[in-house]
């Protein structure tokens, strides 16, 4: 008997007040946890619409209440579909303001796919190493690294990510940028931060991109960093 869940196309793209859309994602992923197929759902990205749910809808509902102050109203719509942009965002702080968000990942395919697979399949993987698939079966090399140039790598790993939409040519000013760093276990996050939001700056004010703004969501802690994309920059 199929045990997974899913999450039909409707309820997945209603609009929320962005309060609510956290205890929506939260439910969610309660729900999620507690079947009896969370490993193979969660891990390997089964069901209906659970792929975007993690990998976009949860970074998100950070942002969103990342956006939110008091007496300024967030709304947020994800979408599922295949339109250009993965979210919409309405703020209400005496002018509406709408615009766009497209969510890209720090995933490096086929590497993490196949981690992820190992992790669900076997209780078990190593954060760093070799990845190799040998039929149905999973097997890797831990290695040790340097935690400096760890972080680094997902310095530049994640501004990467970043070029590779702004340079894409498929997005202007009404869109935001949220670059979600999902393999990042880098402990503690300030180095890594600070660093990347300096470097992002650099990127910027050198590329001038005709977007909004740009935001970095950490897996580790959800917590999110942005900065304007527009002169002058706003943090």
């Amino acid at each position: 008997m199929d045990v997974s869940i899913g999450i039909p196309r409707e309820e997945y793209e209603r609009r929320r007040n962005a309060f609510e859309l956290s205890a929506w994602v939260n439910e969610k992923f309660r729900a999620l946890e507690t079947s009896d197929d969370f490993e193979r759902q969660y891990f390997e990205r089964i069901g209906e619409n659970i792929k975007p749910f993690i990998e976009e809808a949860i970074p998100v509902s950070r942002l969103g209440l990342h956006l939110s102050t008091p007496g300024r109203d967030v709304f947020v719509r994800c979408f599922s579909d295949n339109r250009p942009y993965d979210a919409e965002i309405e703020m209400d702080h005496g002018k509406q303001r709408r615009f766009r968000v497209e969510v890209t990942t720090t995933d490096e395919p086929p590497a993490s796919t196949i981690r992820r697979q190992a992790l669900s399949r076997n209780g078990i993987v190593s954060l760093t190493g070799t990845m190799r698939r040998e039929g149905r079966s999973v097997s890797h090399e831990p290695r040790m690294i340097d935690v400096a140039e760890e972080t680094e790598r997902q310095v530049q790993l994640a501004l990467s990510r970043l070029k590779r939409k702004v340079e894409s040519g498929r997005y202007d000013s009404s869109t935001a940028i949220l670059v979600y760093l999902t393999d990042c276990w880098v402990w503690p996050l300030h180095d890594l931060r600070a660093t990347l939001m300096r470097q992002a700056d650099q990127y910027l004010t050198t590329a001038e991109p005709d977007i909004r703004a740009v935001y970095f969501c950490y897996m580790q802690n959800y917590c999110v960093d942005g900065m304007s994309a527009q002169r002058p920059r706003q943090f």
